[in-house]
């Protein structure tokens, strides 16, 4: 038997990595540990552990690490070096043979450096990728850095590690397992998905989420005001928002979208966050998806929907044809929300996409 840890921190990661949670806790010669922490504890943001809980996987230890209401840079700082701390013993008394990390968070990169100090080995998944606009970016390379074992996701992403003195022979592209779920996962019909959702979801329907950008100095606050400005051009849409992540103005944006959403309460529904189901149900008949989200690169190409990607944050990472990239001004995203609908769907190339993504990892994660 293998112990194998996962960490998971917000909603994004956790719906990405559900499919390998679900089979490591199945697997005859695992031993799950999930550990949960950061953004899935707060209330403010859902309180996704109870997502989680209903998935039936045994939590191994619930670790709270972020100030309630935290919202500028210092108390990221601050969280961060309460991430390692309240990690360590608890990856110390868990002794993993393997701890799997997802991504770029800068909770992540601390609890990463408290394992590499225990000398447990790392296996990081998405590494390599670039999105210039936020500090997520250095974090991720970082994290790679720190890691033993790495999974990206594309043979680009794999070359970047390579180019970064990381050794060939621990480097497996393999995919996006974000991507296999949109293509081996049920979805909700849409009156199972309507009976959970209080706004009529009539076309066009539109998927929004956006978060700060961490490494530009771009006010978040003013890019968001300018994407409602955009948002209200378009009064016969459905509009459906999941709040922003735990960022250095993430709290700014969520409060402008409460005044946004109770605004026209009859076709704008704002909530912290859908879960993977409801989400991929959702883009399964949307007509756009509409933000910064890595989801509307690496995920929605696979539905053939279009992405109208706005700003930076995403700045670098490889693309489908369907994304349509923005700068954050009003006539700008107007116009490709108008593109957008006009294109409506079509049958992309993803360069994420890869149909043995799960087998893949699990492969890889029985031979570390």
């Amino acid at each position: 038997m293998k112990k194998i840890a996962v960490l998971t921190t917000t909603r994004a990661d956790y719906g990405i990595l559900q499919p390998l949670i679900q089979a490591l806790h199945q697997a005859s010669w695992a031993e799950l540990a999930l550990l949960v922490t950061g953004s899935h504890l707060l209330p403010e943001q859902g309180l996704t552990a109870r997502e989680i809980e209903a998935d039936g996987v045994p939590i191994a230890a619930r670790i709270p690490i972020f100030t309630p209401a935290a919202s500028n840079a210092l108390d990221m700082a601050r969280d961060f070096g309460v991430a390692a701390q309240r990690l360590a013993p608890v990856l110390a008394q868990c002794r993993p043979d393997a701890l799997v990390l997802l991504g770029d968070r800068f909770e992540t990169l601390a609890i990463a450096a408290a394992a590499a100090l225990l000398h447990i080995p790392i296996v990081h998944l998405h590494g390599g990728e670039e999105s210039a606009g936020a500090l997520d970016n250095r974090f991720r390379h970082a994290i790679s850095h720190l890691a033993d074992w790495h999974l990206p996701a594309t043979e680009q992403a794999a070359a970047r590690l390579r180019q970064m003195g990381l050794p060939a022979s621990r480097i497996f592209p393999v995919g996006a397992l974000g991507v296999w779920n949109v293509l081996n996962q049920p979805r909700m019909d849409r009156s199972a998905l309507q009976a959970q959702i209080p706004v009529p979801l009539r076309h066009p329907l539109l998927v929004i989420t956006f978060h700060p950008e961490t490494d530009t100095g771009v006010l978040p606050a003013a890019q968001v005001q300018t994407l409602i400005d955009a948002l209200t051009q378009f009064p016969d849409s459905t509009q459906i928002i999941t709040y922003a992540n735990v960022d250095e103005g993430g709290g700014q944006i969520n409060r402008l979208w409460q005044a946004y959403a109770q605004r026209y309460p009859e076709r704008v529904w704002l909530t912290p966050s859908l879960g993977r189901l409801r989400y991929h149900s959702l883009l399964a008949i949307a007509d756009g998806v509409v933000g910064n989200s890595s989801s509307g690169i690496l995920e929605a190409p696979s539905f053939g929907l279009p992405t109208v990607n706005i700003g930076a944050r995403q700045a670098g990472r490889e693309r489908a044809q369907s994304i349509i990239d923005v700068p954050a001004e009003r006539e700008a995203i107007v116009a490709a929300i108008r593109q957008a609908l006009h294109q409506g769907r079509k049958k992309v190339q993803n360069p994420y996409a890869r149909a043995d993504t799960l087998e893949r990892i699990i492969r890889i994660l029985q031979d570390v």
